[in-house]
This record gives C-alpha cells, sequence and structure tokens, in this order.
C-alpha cells in the first residue's frame, strides 16, 4: 500500500512524518506528485520526506535516497502547489471517536500497536476500505461524548472498475491502468504510464506522452487560474537508473549490480496544449514565450517548439527532451 494514508486528529494540525518508495525502483517519478495530491487532497499540513540530507546526490536506488533528477527534481511543481493549497480537501470518510480518559488512563485503543501486532490493520480498525484514504479524510476526535461517523465511500472507491476518485473532484487514480490525475484550477498534472493514452485532456490543458512512464504538471507560478495566467511552469520527468545497474532477466529479476552515479534519465517526449483565455482589459498582450530551463532555472540557450498561442488559439508546446522544466510568459 502507498504510505500516504494520514489519520488526522479532528480540527488539530496534522503531519505525515515519514515517506519513501520501495527501493530499487525505476518507475517512481511519482513521489512528489502523489505526496502533493493525496496530502492536499486530505488536508495535512506537512508531509516529510525521508532522508531529504546531505550535500551530494545519491549515488544508487537506496532504501530510502530521494537525492536522485526524478525525485528531487520534480518537487518544484508539487511543493508549490502543496503549499499554496491548490488541492482542495475531500470530505470526511471516517470519524472515529475515542475517550480521553481511556487514553490518559494507558487502555489503549483499536488503533494501538498491540491491535497491529494481531495483524488487525488500520482499515480493519476503523471499519473502511484501505482505499478511502486516497478519496476522503480519516479523522479521529476525542471526545467521552461523540459518536463515531461513517460517510458513504461507493460513489469515491469503485473496486470493479479499479477507480479511485477524491470527494473534491479534482483527483482521479484509474489503478487498474495505472495512471493518476489531477485536475485542480492552479495545477493539471497526469502521472503513470501515460503513453497507453493519445491525449489526456485536464479542463485547459492536455497531455500528450510518448515516454512509457512519466510525471507531467502544468502550474500556474503568479496563483491566477493556469487559463488566466501570465507565467506557467510546465515539469515533466520520466524513469531513472544508476550508471551500471544490471539485473537477471525473468520473473526473479534478481539485482546483479546496484550501480552508481551518474543516474541515467530518460529523455522527455511529451507535448502539452494549453487553452489560455484573454487576459483582463488593459493588460498588455503579447503571443507567450517558451523557455526550457536548466536544473538551475536558467534558460537554454534551446528553441522550444510551441504553436499557436494567439488569441482565442490554442498554444500548442513540444517540450524539450533534455529539460524538466518550461517555462511559459505571455
Amino acid at each position: 500500500m502507498v504510505p500516504l494514508g494520514v489519520i488526522q486528529a479532528d480540527r488539530q494540525p496534522s503531519i505525515l512524518s515519514d515517506v519513501c518508495w520501495t527501493n530499487p525502483n525505476r518507475y517512481r517519478a511519482d513521489y512528489a506528485f502523489l505526496a502533493a495530491a493525496c496530502g492536499g487532497s486530505q488536508g495535512v499540513d506537512g508531509i516529510f520526506a525521508s532522508m531529504l540530507v546531505g550535500a551530494s546526490w545519491e549515488g544508487r536506488m537506496t532504501r530510502r535516497g530521494l537525492y536522485t533528477p526524478v525525485i528531487l527534481g520534480s518537487f518544484p511543481a508539487f511543493a508549490l502547489a502543496f503549499r499554496r493549497g491548490d488541492i482542495s480537501e475531500a470530505t470526511d470518510a471516517v470519524v472515529r471517536v475515542f475517550d480521553p480518559g481511556a487514553l490518559c488512563a494507558l487502555k489503549g485503543t483499536a488503533l494501538s500497536g498491540e491491535a497491529r501486532s494481531q495483524g488487525i490493520s488500520t482499515a480493519e480498525a476503523l471499519g473502511c476500505d484501505p482505499l478511502e484514504f486516497f478519496a476522503m479524510r480519516v479523522v479521529c476526535s476525542y471526545s467521552d461524548t461523540g459518536a463515531a461517523a461513517r460517510a458513504d465511500a461507493s460513489s469515491a472507491v469503485d473496486r470493479y472498475a479499479k477507480v479511485i476518485r477524491n470527494t473534491a473532484g479534482e483527483l482521479v487514480w484509474e489503478y487498474g491502468k495505472r495512471i493518476a490525475r489531477l485536475d485542480a484550477e492552479r495545477i493539471k498534472a497526469a502521472a503513470g504510464f501515460l503513453s497507453q493514452y493519445k491525449k489526456i485532456r485536464l479542463g485547459c490543458v492536455d497531455i500528450e506522452s510518448e515516454n512509457e512512464f512519466s510525471v507531467v504538471a502544468v502550474v500556474s507560478l503568479d496563483g491566477n487560474p493556469i487559463e488566466f495566467s501570465r507565467t506557467i511552469l510546465i515539469q515533466a520527468v520520466t524513469t531513472e537508473r544508476p550508471f551500471g545497474f544490471k539485473a537477471s532477466a525473468g520473473a526473479d529479476g534478481r539485482i546483479q549490480d546496484a550501480g552508481r552515479w551518474p543516474f541515467g534519465v530518460e529523455r522527455v517526449r511529451s507535448r502539452v496544449t494549453i487553452r489560455l483565455k484573454p487576459l483582463p482589459a488593459g493588460a498588455a498582450r503579447k503571443i507567450p514565450e517558451v523557455f526550457a530551463l536548466d536544473g538551475n532555472g536558467y534558460p537554454f540557450d534551446e528553441k522550444v517548439p510551441a504553436t499557436g498561442g494567439r488569441e482565442g488559439e490554442p498554444l500548442a508546446i513540444r517540450l524539450s527532451e533534455n529539460s524538466i522544466y518550461h517555462i511559459v510568459k505571455r
């Protein structure tokens, strides 16, 4: 299970203290996407990334390493969206009430370590589907008079179709097809095995990717809705592998060499189309410009293929193969 389900104390600050992906794993560029999308949807106040310390890049796919091109490189768009509150909170799925007197008497709860040692999962203790964590908020309340509440989650989790839809209407996770989509006012993003789709439409943004696995995000930098934004960040990350990494063929895939620095990153092969709307009256208007940026945020000396962008005409951009970041200015 993805380590992003949070049980929150009702009306109290909540953090997720530790998040990491299982490694070695070539398909891990969705780390920041899912942390921001699920954390924002659940109303989490802070997320701590494991082992994001030190002054050097990771030399291999370590147990908790995040200092790699596609993981650390995908933080800017999603960290901004998370901090700014771009992802709307979902409704409550489960509210479990605990008596504070019993807690102070050390009587334990259904969520205690003793319950877990007996093989009782958190979802079982709460009486909910574990997938509800990614569609709604799971909340604990502390009162000697309150009553537990349970919302109908049938429209949020469809196990037959293998689809999770958060109740805020912004995050759709088709885990059967291995793709997740985020469609909020100031951020549009898709993650997973995107090449199986000819085009992914997210409101005013279309995403097309030839990469087997990738994460593409479009985020407003000036705080306006994307279609009215004057400065937009497009971010695209793919897959990575340490130099020299080697695994045996076949079902077991036994690792023969864990590899070392530098990481090889698959080139970006994606297109983004944005249907921009006219700026307010009196604002200076010009054809949008598109710049590819290096890892430090400076423009490359490279022309980015883009067409359209005039009033009423979609702006179609072929992303640079060599850049994670692109800036659109108008």
